[in-house]
């Protein structure tokens, strides 16, 4: 619900700053209004994603390591656009930042027509055993990054919610792993109640338990 508001308020602060633009005289009291509705959604977002990076991590150092079968460390931290360190800014510190960046960059947002400022210009950082997964992984690296993440993912989601697990996808994921990355997956995956995979050869998949499986050929499904 925050997450919706937050683009609402958004989408509605970006049209009022559109229509701001090239125009001489502005009345800022209905922007000011927006700005408040910004920032206090906006630290809401920021803590939630903090937590949620508290939560997924362990799990997903642990998925990394058995899947690469090897003792890897995992670190992820919300990069700020502006350079700030969420890790140890109180929601209080974090909106009087945010408030503070709107007003330097008031003239620049209303020249360009859209907002500049807010968790949606932040990107996530996460680094392998020091150095930035998107420079410095191997392509093995970075897949068996990407499914941990989502394997992590899955299990919060079947934690905490009340209708069981979730569906799992995997889409010709196999072909890119190597024999004990592929057998490290299915073992993950063998206790969800659906998991859907796809793979241009058989072989790849080592799934040995009862599945039902389709064959696609010629646009044509057996």
């Amino acid at each position: 619900q925050v997450l919706q508001d937050f683009e609402r308020v958004l989408k509605q602060r970006n049209a009022l700053l559109k229509s701001a633009k090239n125009k001489q005289n502005i009345d800022l009291a209905t922007l000011e209004l927006w700005d408040e509705n910004l920032v206090v959604l906006a630290g809401k977002i920021i803590q939630n994603r903090q937590r949620l990076i508290g939560e997924l991590l362990p799990r997903i150092n642990q998925k990394y390591s058995e899947i690469s079968k090897s003792r890897s460390n995992v670190e992820i931290k919300q990069l700020s656009s502006l350079d700030m360190d969420y890790e140890n800014l109180s929601d209080e510190e974090i909106q009087n930042s945010l408030f503070a960046a709107i007003s330097a960059r008031r003239q620049e947002e209303i020249d360009r027509g859209i907002t500049l400022i807010g968790p949606q210009r932040d990107e996530l950082l996460i680094n392998l055993n020091g150095l930035s997964s998107k420079e410095h992984s191997s392509q093995g690296e970075a897949w068996s990054l990407a499914l941990s993440m989502k394997l992590a993912s899955a299990e919060l989601i079947a934690d905490s919610s009340q209708t069981g697990k979730p569906v799992m996808i995997l889409d010709d994921v196999f072909s890119v792993l190597d024999t004990n990355r592929r057998e490290s997956l299915t073992h993950f995956v063998d206790g969800y109640e659906q998991v859907l995979i796809t793979a241009a050869v058989e072989a790849d998949v080592p799934i040995t338990s009862n599945s039902k499986k389709f064959f696609v050929k010629g646009g044509a499904v057996e």
